[in-house]
């Protein structure tokens, strides 16, 4: 372009238009708005303070939350918020609260509430890390719809509610979460209450890694109202629960609304440990369904999976109430659960039964429903199982461990068979020495089962010892319904060696097998060739060949790659030779030289072995000046 030409007008425009343009996309590009960070210090902040960093604090959590906005943090320091804050304190929908630096702890002085909601929870809305003291409920999700509200890492103490979760009335399915958290009282209804209303479900979230440690009356206590579901995704799972009247309490509540409806409550309860403290009165679980109004069911149908229950005067209370003519069902699951105790392991309690329906009948193994109940443990109880009124159905407890095998019980006969202490498995075999990622599969006896929960923690996870050094549980693997436990072995030296298998319910068992370069077989489990070709696996020419390979070509990584080399193709060589009788002539023929080198190498004395290299040497030496 001529200098001092102007552009055409559209072609190449001025360069403040292309940076106008940018800057517009990038407007466009941008988040609706920014997340803010607020702080709160309860020593050294105030409420006049700009409240976005440390040294700048508000005084109180009320105040930064009247500032906030949804996407926020608000991180609260060290210290007790009491006077300054205006009790209850209401949470708000996607405004995160956090602990940052050490633990503040919301004190209510004897208030009657602490923390509520204040709007309906929509999206992810955490309290993390922080105090709760002294009020009778501490924190309260009632009267609003909640859908992503994560309480985690907290302490709950000093209350008759921990958290209390009576659900607003909602259409759709709701959900929270209280992970991680420590709840402690001198006497209190219930740690966790959570109470689903008409038509609402709870099929998000749970209640998880806890630790209940006070004199409460339940330290989890879940009940669904008529029409109201407490679906299998809610998850109780893997919360310790000491010194509570009830340790877990369901119920399934019929009555209140619609003529046709059914109270459901149906959550995974998995790997939590129960612990009593031995009163009569006491029980690890209660199940309950009851119809109050004709027309509405109630059905408790729940799947226990690697519960330690102990120390109740009843492990498990199953109650069904109803009028005669409608369904409550107490119809659980029961896999791999422990009970231990002195009085009852199972008591069972049916008021007006319906003769139409199963009422209370939880199945512990074998029940012809079907399902995957079985691999129970009962220990130390009086009666395994009580049934104390109106009860019709057997009770079905096959493939379950009890330590005295009752035939029966209050004249309801256990059906067969009971399983056997110790554990039983198939003969082991033989596995690969000195090789990486052996898996050892070992099957259960036919009245044998291995117990083991994958997830964290130590709740009905299965021990396993080898030559009494405890294996990794990463390297355990339980089959369905525990037919086969898969392990993964680490390196083995050759020989015998010992695996003992203990369940969680106490059931071991030790079982032997062999660890040879022979493959997983055992076929000749030392030199396939050289047996094949001498027809004797202790011939000395086999012996010199072992040692060799144990001596020498096991100690070096060559080594052994040639070893597992030649034990992957020597079986088919071996087979081929040993039909045929001038070829096992051959073959010792061809392996003489071999035989002879792996005597020199082991059975020689360092000297010999010296003077023979020396004589080999110079037979080498004159050989060469012949040719030259």
């Amino acid at each position: 372009m001529i200098e001092g030409a102007r552009a055409p007008e559209g072609r190449n425009p001025p360069m403040k238009r292309v940076f106008a343009s940018l800057a517009a996309l990038l407007a466009f590009s941008a988040p609706a708005s920014a997340q803010q960070a607020w702080f709160v210090d309860p020593v050294n902040g105030n409420d006049v303070n700009g409240g976005q960093a440390e040294d700048d604090a508000f005084r109180s959590l009320t105040h930064a939350l009247a500032q906030a906005s949804a996407g926020d943090d608000i991180s609260c320091l060290p210290g007790t918020y009491s006077g300054q804050e205006s009790f209850p304190i209401g949470i708000r929908d996607g405004i995160q609260i956090r602990a940052l630096g050490g633990d503040p702890v919301f004190d209510g002085q004897g208030a009657p509430l602490l923390f509520e909601l204040a709007e309906p929870i929509s999206v992810e809305t955490e309290l993390g890390g922080l105090g709760f003291a002294d009020a009778d409920t501490l924190v309260s999700l009632a009267g609003q719809p909640v859908d992503g509200l994560v309480l985690r890492d907290c302490s709950f103490s000093d209350c008759l509610l921990g958290v209390d979760a009576p659900l607003g009335l909602s259409a759709g399915s709701q959900g929270f979460d209280v992970r991680g958290s420590v709840f402690s009282s001198a006497a209190g209804t219930a740690a966790i209450r959570v109470t689903v209303p008409f038509g609402t479900t709870l099929d998000a979230g749970g209640i998880v890694g806890n630790q209940i440690l006070g004199a409460f009356d339940a330290g989890i206590l879940i009940t669904a109202q008529n029409a109201g579901t407490v679906a299998a995704a809610f998850a109780v799972e893997r919360n310790i629960v000491a010194g509570c009247d009830r340790g877990i309490e369901l119920s399934a509540a019929g009555g209140g609304g619609s003529a046709v409806s059914v109270a459901t409550v149906s959550a995974a309860v998995t790997a939590n440990r129960l612990t009593g403290d031995g009163s009569p009165s006491s029980r690890g679980l209660l199940l309950q369904a009851e119809v109050g109004v004709v027309g509405e069911d109630a059905v408790l149908d729940s799947v226990f999976e690697f519960n330690e229950i102990a120390d109740f005067g009843v492990a498990v209370d199953v109650v069904s109430t109803n009028d005669g003519n409608n369904d409550a069902e107490v119809v659980p699951e029961f896999y791999g659960n422990v009970l231990r105790g002195e009085l009852s392991g199972v008591r069972l309690t049916a008021t007006l039964p319906n003769p139409l329906n199963r009422n209370a009948d939880p199945n512990f193994g074998g029940h012809p429903e079907g399902g995957t109940a079985s691999l129970n443990s009962f220990e130390g109880f009086t009666t395994d199982f009580d049934l104390a009124i109106n009860q019709t159905h057997n009770q079905y407890a096959q493939f379950c461990w009890f330590d005295g095998a009752p035939v029966s019980q209050d004249g309801i006969l256990l059906t067969a068979p009971i399983l056997d202490d110790p554990l039983e498995a198939a003969p082991l075999g033989t596995v690969l020495a000195n090789a990486q990622d052996v898996e050892l599969l070992v099957t259960a006896g036919s009245t044998s089962g291995f117990v083991d929960f994958a997830g964290p923690g130590g709740v009905g996870q299965i021990l396993a010892e080898l030559d009494g050094v405890e294996l990794d549980q990463a390297d355990l693997e339980a089959g369905p319904l525990g037919v086969s436990l898969t392990v993964l072995l680490p390196e083995l030296a050759e020989g015998t060696h010992v695996l003992k298998i203990t369940n969680p319910g106490g059931q071991s068992g030790e079982f032997s097998f062999r660890a040879a370069f022979g493959g997983a077989d055992g076929t000749g489990a030392g030199c396939f060739v050289a047996t094949a070709a001498h027809g004797d696996y202790d011939a000395p020419e086999v012996l010199a060949l072992r040692a060799l390979r144990d001596e020498y070509l096991a100690t070096s990584a060559p080594g052994r790659a040639f070893v597992r080399w030649y034990y992957r193709e020597g079986p088919a060589a071996a087979a081929w030779i040993a039909e045929r009788p001038w070829a096992r002539a051959g073959a010792r023929v061809a392996l003489q030289p071999a035989v002879w080198t792996a005597r020199a190498l082991t059975g020689w004395k360092p000297a010999e072995r010296f003077a023979c290299g020396l004589l080999l040497l110079g037979a080498a030496f004159a050989l060469l000046r012949r040719r030259a």
